[in-house]
């Protein structure tokens, strides 16, 4: 996955979470709600960071976190429009957050 699909997957992610606080039954009392927009925030952030950086595309680590970024956000993709499974969703999105700043990390070593 080059560096431009890999931002355009974070922003493809990012407007599911947004569709999905905006859902009626899904109100911002909910402190699920809370956390995913959180995680939300921080995502974004990374998406930024992660426009600004250069990656050794070819390298091994590069390819593995992609990798499962891409896993994870075909997960996100599968559980995020099903309210019951808000916590699934809160899990994948963490997951997508950590791997992001693995990324960030990889290109700042």
């Amino acid at each position: 996955m080059t560096t431009p699909e890999l931002i355009a997957l974070i922003g493809e992610d990012l407007t599911q979470i947004d569709k999905c606080l905006s859902r009626p039954d899904f109100p911002d009392t909910d402190p699920q709600w809370h956390q995913l927009y959180a995680l939300r925030k921080a995502l974004d952030e990374q998406q930024r960071d992660l426009v600004a950086e250069e990656f050794q595309e070819d390298s091994g680590a590069y390819k593995s976190i992609t990798a499962k970024i891409a896993g994870a956000s075909v997960v996100l993709q599968a559980v995020i429009t099903d309210i019951g499974k808000v916590s699934q969703t809160i899990s994948t999105v963490t997951e997508i957050v950590g791997l992001a700043g693995q990324l960030i990390k990889l290109a700042t070593a």
